[in-house]
Parts: C-alpha cells; structure tokens; sequence
C-alpha cells in the first residue's frame, strides 16, 4: 500500500503524509439522539467502543425509562461496525427487527425504548508535530523523521497520542 493511500476498510489508526507532513487518521463514532427524551443529544467518541445506556459510565447517557442502564454498543471491529445489545430489558433495534448482534452500517438509525438514534462515524485527521527534542527515552536521532518519533504526548495538538 502506498504511503498516500488510506485503506477504506482499516478500522485502526493511520498516517499518511499531508502537505504539512505526517497526519494520523483515527475513527471516531459518532451518534445524534432524533426521537425520544434526549432528542438532539449528540455523542462523538474517539476509539472502537460508545456505550449507549441511562448510567454515567455511559458515553450517550439517555434519560428514555424504557433504556437500560447499559444498553447497548457499538464497536469498531476488523470487519465494520458492530451493535450488541448488552442484555437490556426491552431490546435493541434496527428497523424492525430486534438484534443482539449485527452489522451497523454507516447512516442506520437503531432504537433502544422510545429513542431513535442516527449513527455517523468519522474520521478525524491530525497533524503531527515536529519535536525539538533530541531524544525520547531510549531513543536519539535528530533527523525529521526522528523528530516526529520524540514528539512527546504533552506537546500534540490534541489527545490522540495520550
């Protein structure tokens, strides 16, 4: 694979070089609430897994009576998508049909109680920046190419690298 080509089908982490040097792709799951209680709740999560239930612990929170505390989730795996339902109470959704695990496609809208909820995932680019370090624990160089190794997590634009 060429070092500018992205593989639509990788669910991990990738870099590709931009004009502005090395970028990182991640995915990021993201849902928005369209019926229900919460309707207009929105939840963009950075990694493999959102939760979608009534506790905190949960990363979409809905305040729906007919959710269970942990519902539902949707993970990233090596062949798409995926929602499980978590043993709730009243089911997961998707259309009509009731599931405990299937394939989500990007745009399905499932249902947990009364609440209808859109799926979108992303993508999200980051630039990595160059270090002035010379070394990062072990490892030396000064080249470019080391530079961007040294970076520490401290100094990235964002928390990717944390």
């Amino acid at each position: 694979m060429s070092q500018n080509v992205l593989d639509p089908d990788f669910l991990g982490t990738q870099v590709r070089w931009g004009k502005d040097g090395p970028q990182i792709v991640t995915h990021r799951l993201s849902v928005s609430v369209e019926e229900g209680p919460d309707r207009g709740a929105t939840c963009d999560v950075e990694g493999s897994r959102l939760v979608i239930g009534t506790t905190t612990e949960c990363d979409l929170v809905l305040r729906d009576p007919h959710v269970s505390r942990r519902h539902c989730e949707i993970v990233a795996t090596d062949d798409g998508y995926k929602l499980r339902d978590l043993g709730s109470t009243n089911g997961t959704m998707i259309g009509a049909a009731f599931v405990t695990e299937a394939v989500l496609l990007p745009q399905a809208e499932l249902r947990v109680g009364d609440t209808v909820i859109h799926f979108m995932p992303k993508r999200r680019w980051v630039t990595i920046m160059d270090s002035r370090a010379s070394h990062f624990g072990g490892l030396f160089g000064t080249s470019p190419a080391m530079r961007i190794c040294s970076t520490p997590a401290a100094t990235c634009r964002s928390n990717c690298c944390r």
